[in-house]
């Protein structure tokens, strides 16, 4: 059964899926949902093409890293036009430009915990909230009683929300 070129070298891949303008090099390969260029890698992930541009041109993405766009074009895979940053600075950088859907935001503007206004709990819930699993009342119970999803409690109590919190 044919790969139609899945086992060529990713380099050999990458480059015939674009097309160099004067600016931006734009990925002519398959898209995600989301518009930006996916391409697989060896061991059969998917990943985006202006991540493996990345690692192409200046080595491996740093863990907890995200490879984000200066030009803001979402096939652009010119090296030139890419930065590494966290996830927050990705998103005060969307805020900046005035790409968050929600108009031009100062980045000081961004709240969270209880600062932000769609937020459901208190840092005193938090706490409770933390205190009471740890003594073995389950995510089901304690989103019941705080009004939220057990997802979220499970987010609130290893610490992937609310992470200020003690």
């Amino acid at each position: 059964m044919s790969r139609k070129g899945k086992d060529n070298p990713i380099e050999e891949r990458f480059w015939s899926k674009m097309n160099k303008t004067d600016s931006c090099w734009l990925w002519t390969g398959p898209k995600f949902y989301n518009g930006y260029g996916e391409i697989r890698k060896p061991k059969g992930n998917v990943t985006g093409a202006h991540r493996i541009s990345w690692e192409l041109h200046f080595g491996p993405i740093p863990k907890g890293l995200f490879v984000c766009h200066k030009c803001d074009v979402k096939l652009c895979v010119n090296p030139d036009h890419l930065f590494l940053g966290t996830h927050r600075e990705n998103m005060r950088d969307l805020v900046n430009k005035g790409l968050s859907g929600k108009g031009i935001v100062h980045p000081e503007a961004i709240h969270f915990g209880e600062e932000n206004g769609n937020s459901k709990l208190k840092a005193s819930q938090v706490i409770e909230i933390r205190a009471e699993f740890k003594l073995g009342t389950n995510a089901h119970k304690l989103a019941e009683i705080f009004h939220v999803t057990p997802n979220m409690i499970s987010k609130i109590v290893t610490r992937r929300y609310w992470k200020n919190v003690p």
